[in-house]
């Protein structure tokens, strides 16, 4: 999008005119969204844009019930506009910094703090992960897929039913990873960024923070569960086979957006990303010696 059309788009989600807009700048193209911190008016809001194909990837009105479920937990900003319909979303500014750009050890504790307030909310929550259902969604959006991708699939769910099924299905963010934790100046942590909410197992919130490196997601499944009697070396192992499936839902969704063309638009190699991601989908098979 244009700067024009972006400041056009801008002024009618905020109903405000072109002089009462301040600024507005850049603050990342995501994956799926472009967003951007706007002052307006005396107030500085980030407002969320998804882009045309974005409703391809996630469910907003499942967002949009994650957080409702968790608002009074204090753990996510509250948003000031939300159509779940578009997906388009304002928020207050937060001035601080995301976890993939610091040192996040620290701050384990507090990951662990939001993550079970997540995961011991109480009340039922009405969209539990489908993992065959997951990953069909996004084949279908694929002409064509690497062989490699059907064969580490086909390894997952042969090991799942007897070996990996956690009977205790919980809310879980199902993407909280580094860059979805937000550190203010002031340093409070919040997580943001609910559109792939499900009720699903914690091994799958403690593998999703492995996004940058397995060592992430090994850090923190030891601070989550350091108190207790759970065998960690065993934890471990199912934080790392639920990263594998992520990887693959990963492999297929960054496939599916370079298919579309939208590595110019997002600024992206979704191609290498993809092949990152298959590359690291049959590394953790073999560490897993499944």
């Amino acid at each position: 999008m244009n700067r024009i059309t972006v400041k056009k788009q801008i002024m009618d989600i905020l109903s405000v005119k072109e002089n009462e807009i301040e600024d507005i700048t850049v603050l990342l193209s995501g994956m799926s969204n472009a967003v951007y911190k706007v002052k307006y008016s005396g107030n500085t809001s980030v407002i969320r844009i998804p882009l045309k194909e974005s409703h391809l990837f996630v469910d907003w009105k499942i967002e949009e019930e994650a957080l409702n479920f968790i608002k009074d937990e204090d753990i996510t900003p509250k948003y000031y506009v939300f159509n779940y319909q578009s997906g388009m979303k304002v928020l207050p500014f937060i001035d601080g910094v995301d976890l993939s750009c610091i040192d996040y050890e620290p701050h384990l504790p507090q990951i662990v703090e939001i993550l079970k307030k997540i995961h011991n909310k109480k009340g039922f929550f009405p969209y539990c992960f489908n993992f065959v259902a997951n990953l069909k969604k996004f084949e279908n959006l694929l002409p064509q897929i690497d062989p490699t991708y059907f064969e580490l699939k086909s390894i997952w769910f042969d090991h799942y039913e007897n070996e990996f099924r956690d009977k205790n299905i919980v809310m879980c963010h199902c993407d909280a990873q580094r860059s979805n934790f937000i550190l203010s100046d002031e340093g409070k942590l919040y997580i943001i960024d609910f559109e792939f909410s499900a009720a699903n197992s914690v091994y799958y919130d403690l593998a999703s923070f492995g996004n940058n490196g397995i060592e992430d997601a090994e850090a923190l499944t030891k601070e989550y569960f350091k108190d207790t009697t759970e065998d960690i070396d065993l934890c471990i192992r199912k934080v790392k086979y639920y990263r594998m499936y992520q990887v693959l839902q990963w492999y297929l969704v960054a496939s599916a957006k370079h298919n579309m063309k939208m590595d110019r638009t997002l600024k992206m190699d979704f191609e290498k990303i993809a092949l990152d991601y298959l590359e690291a989908a049959t590394s953790l098979c073999a560490d897993l010696e499944l």
